[in-house]
């Protein structure tokens, strides 16, 4: 993000502040001054420099610090924008591998001999898991994923899907 115009906006603001200190009517500055009494002037006015630089310094070391805070928000909503992308990718992936499920009708058929009425039913994963492979990867590989994408995708090992492929070809 630019934070130019925003540092811009509050170094006018304080410079603006600045000056309106500096020029409104001070009540207890007397308006005439005595020639006698001119010492007492560069005093006073020396000390209300000293206060406005510090002032100044104070503006300066709020500046940082939002500006510290601005830069820690950004990062972590890059971070979430990130992880977000991540997920989108697993989701697309996964439902890939879904639809290539669906289409096989020898998978549904497989899924339902391995569970039987007695046994309690797997979950998903499980299921999936049971599952013969071999056509998903070698469409998978024909669509032209490498092998670790069709492992992770299928959540099996890289020397499986390396096999089934050596095999057929």
């Amino acid at each position: 993000m630019n934070y130019a115009g925003m540092t811009i906006t509050l170094v006018i603001l304080g410079f603006g502040a600045i000056l309106w200190s500096y020029y409104k009517e001070d009540k207890n500055m007397p308006q005439i001054i005595k020639k006698d009494s001119k010492e007492d002037y560069y005093e006073e006015y020396g000390a209300r420099i000293d206060e406005l630089n510090n002032k100044i310094r104070e503006m300066n070391e709020y500046g940082e610090f939002m500006k510290s805070e601005l830069d820690k928000k950004h990062k972590e909503l890059l971070f979430l924008y990130q992880m977000i992308n991540e997920k989108s990718k697993d989701i697309n992936c996964s439902s890939e591998v879904f639809e290539i499920v669906q289409k096989d009708s020898g998978v549904d058929n497989q899924i339902q001999e391995q569970v039987s009425p007695t046994q309690e039913p797997y979950e998903e994963g499980d299921q999936l898991r049971k599952i013969n492979h071999n056509q998903m990867i070698l469409e998978f590989s024909e669509k032209g994923y490498s092998i670790k994408e069709i492992a992770q995708m299928l959540d099996i090992g890289q020397g499986e899907v390396k096999l089934v492929l050596d095999l057929y070809e």
